[in-house]
């Protein structure tokens, strides 16, 4: 329990005891009221808020404050018709049973319009805020009762307080971070199979023009022509270009797989003659070091070193936003930045353990990467392949 639980509990009770005042017939208009009130600024005030401020904070705190007045003024509109209709309760079992129920009502209301709330909250870039949310156990309690089909409908309101394209690790809550491990190994980068794999590390680019963007991300060689990166990295890109190990030429490609929910492309490229890399049969246990190979923030190629933390089957969200997703990833420790997406993530002998696909949105020593295993199915089916397919749409 910490500070954000006290103060919820102390809301629920503060409006338990209004709705017992107020009885079931009066709260049933006030709910609807109140839950109509913040689904109407829910719905509409994400995409007119993105048009005038990229503040993730802004952004959060007008929507915040924007749904809860408006949840509050539809309960208020509601009450009003609402207590002239309890008026003509006047049995005293009857008003006992509609008290009971309107206590109960009125907790369910502010429920559903507090987790609308915390839920785009808990995304922004972690804080001592969003710490606390997400460590919240009222909030997990309640964020495990919500189905896939209520995450998906409120999308673009976690969107539009999210500073990131990359797909959500887990669609709740609650991170699974994983245990504790040592301090990752300086010395591992220098390992020879990952300097050797270096070479087969590539810098993934193109214009995602529906956007107006133009996208950074890393991927590596699987096969003689054949380059594996995340779809996010490519979504809406029509004409992606790859350079090895961030020099040189860049070299024309086009996407030959792309799979949204799982977040994986494969690009082919005819001129590319770097070696492919070897994805490891076997998963990694905890506390093994690896290595993840990419170009953060869009620079050089950069080898940062890391540890697992454990193997996870994370339920999270596609690259559109869209909850239900089931991966097989490592949690890692080590820290990540825009533009590692689809790099692999090595051990010393440079065999690829996973690809890298996100970082930790509550702990920023924690990064992400599919497990080798997940991938291998996917790989061996996409590198038979020459015709292009379409890569979706871009997300701003």
């Amino acid at each position: 329990m910490n500070i954000v639980d006290w103060v919820l509990i102390g809301v629920l009770i503060v409006f338990a005891l209004a709705g017992w005042r107020r009885g079931f017939v009066a709260g049933l208009l006030s709910f609807v009221g109140f839950i109509g009130g913040g689904l109407l600024a829910a719905f509409v005030l994400p995409d007119v808020i993105v048009k005038y401020t990229d503040s993730g904070f802004i952004r959060v705190a007008v929507l915040a404050i924007a749904i809860v007045v408006s949840a509050i003024l539809g309960q208020l509109v509601a009450s009003f018709l609402g207590r002239r209709l309890r008026g003509g309760l006047t049995w005293r079992p009857v008003r006992l049973v509609d008290s009971l129920a309107g206590a109960a009502l009125n907790v369910l209301a502010v429920a559903i319009v507090g987790w609308i709330v915390v839920s785009a909250v808990a995304y922004l870039p972690a804080s001592a805020v969003t710490k606390n949310i997400r460590q919240s156990s009222v909030l997990i309690g309640l964020d495990k009762l919500v189905p896939d089909i209520a995450r998906n409908t409120f999308t673009n309101l976690r969107d539009a307080v999210s500073a990131t394209a990359v797909p959500r690790v887990f669609s709740g809550l609650a991170e699974f971070t994983g245990p504790d491990v040592e301090t990752p190994d300086a010395q591992s980068v220098k390992a020879g199979g990952v300097q050797s794999a270096r070479a087969s590390v590539v810098q993934v680019r193109g214009d995602a023009e529906a956007c107006l963007s133009e996208i950074s991300g890393s991927g590596f060689v699987v096969a003689s022509g054949y380059v594996v990166t995340n779809a996010h990295v490519v979504a809406g890109v029509s004409e992606p270009r790859v350079q090895v190990s961030g020099q040189g030429k860049y070299l024309r490609a086009k996407v030959v797989a792309f799979d949204p929910k799982l977040d994986f492309a494969v690009l082919l490229v005819p001129e590319l003659r770097a070696a492919p890399l070897t994805l490891a049969e076997n998963l990694g246990e905890s506390g093994d070091p690896v290595v993840a190979v990419g170009f953060p923030g869009g620079g050089d190629l950069t080898a940062t070193p890391a540890r697992i933390r454990a193997v996870v089957t994370a339920r999270g969200d596609d690259i559109y936003g869209q909850a239900g997703v089931e991966r097989e990833l490592y949690a890692f420790r080590g820290q990540l930045r825009p533009g590692n997406s689809g790099g692999p993530l090595l051990s010393p002998s440079g065999e690829v353990v996973g690809m890298v696909f996100g970082a930790g949105v509550g702990d920023s020593k924690t990064g992400y990467a599919i497990t080798a295993p997940q991938l291998a199915s996917a790989v061996r089916a996409a590198v038979t392949r020459t015709d292009e397919v379409s890569t979706g749409v871009c997300n701003p």
